[in-house]
C-alpha cells in the first residue's frame, strides 16, 4: 500500500487538495473536540465541533535547528460571555495535558478523512481576552514532549505542590508535620498523627 491509500494518492493527484484540521485538547475535566469545518463531523469514533473561520493556528515555533516546539491555537471572535466559567479554570486543569492536532486530506465535498497525518502535543498555557474589534479570543499554546521535557522543573515535597499536580492527593499532608522536629513514634504505643 506505500505511505498513502489509493483514495488519497487519487486526491493528490486531482491537484486540487481539500485540507482540515482537527485538535482534540485533553482537559482534567474531559475531552474537547473541533475542527475546521463548519458544522460538526463524525470521524475517529468521535464527533468534532466545527468552528469554521472562528478558528487560527500560528505558526509552527521552531528552534534555531528547525525542530518543530510547539503550535498557539486560537478561537476568535466569539460573544464575550462565552467563556463565564474561564475564571475557574486553574493550571492544574489543563497543563501537560494531551493534545493533537491532525492535518487531514479530506474527500473534495469536506464529508471525511481521506488520509490523516496526526501531531501529539502537550498543553503549555491557555489564555483569555477581550478585544473590542475582535470579541473574545482564547489561545492554547501546545508543546511538543522534547520541549516539556527539557524544561526545568521545581518539585517542593508540600501537601500544595502535590495537591496541585494530582487534585484530592492527600500523601504529603503530615509531611510538615514529620519535619517540624516532634518526636514521632510509631506502632501501637504512639501516634503518627498530629494530636487532636
Amino acid at each position: 500500500m506505500g505511505l498513502m491509500s489509493p483514495e488519497a494518492k487519487a486526491v493528490l493527484a486531482a491537484g486540487n487538495i481539500p485540507l482540515a484540521f482537527f485538535a482534540e485538547l485533553s482537559f482534567r475535566s474531559g475531552v474537547e473536540r473541533y475542527w475546521t469545518g463548519t458544522t460538526p463531523i463524525r470521524w475517529d469514533g468521535q464527533t468534532w465541533l466545527g468552528v469554521g473561520n472562528l478558528g487560527a493556528a500560528s505558526a509552527m515555533d521552531s528552534s534555531e535547528d528547525f525542530r518543530a516546539n510547539g503550535i498557539t491555537l486560537q478561537l476568535i471572535g466569539l460573544p464575550s460571555n462565552s467563556f463565564t466559567d474561564f475564571d475557574a479554570l486553574t493550571a492544574s486543569d489543563y497543563k501537560g495535558c494531551r493534545a493533537r492536532l491532525v492535518t487531514a486530506i479530506m474527500t473534495p465535498d469536506f464529508r471525511s478523512v481521506v488520509h490523516p497525518i496526526p501531531r501529539f502535543y502537550f498543553i503549555d498555557t491557555l489564555d483569555y481576552e477581550l478585544d473590542p474589534e475582535l470579541g473574545a479570543v482564547i489561545s492554547v499554546a501546545l508543546e511538543v514532549e522534547t520541549r516539556r521535557a527539557s524544561r526545568a522543573r521545581v518539585r517542593r515535597y508540600t501537601p500544595q505542590d502535590q495537591e496541585a499536580e494530582f487534585p484530592g492527593d492527600k500523601a504529603f499532608e503530615f509531611v510538615p508535620y514529620i519535619n517540624s522536629g516532634v518526636d514521632v513514634k510509631w506502632g501501637t504505643f504512639g501516634s503518627f498523627f498530629p494530636p487532636s
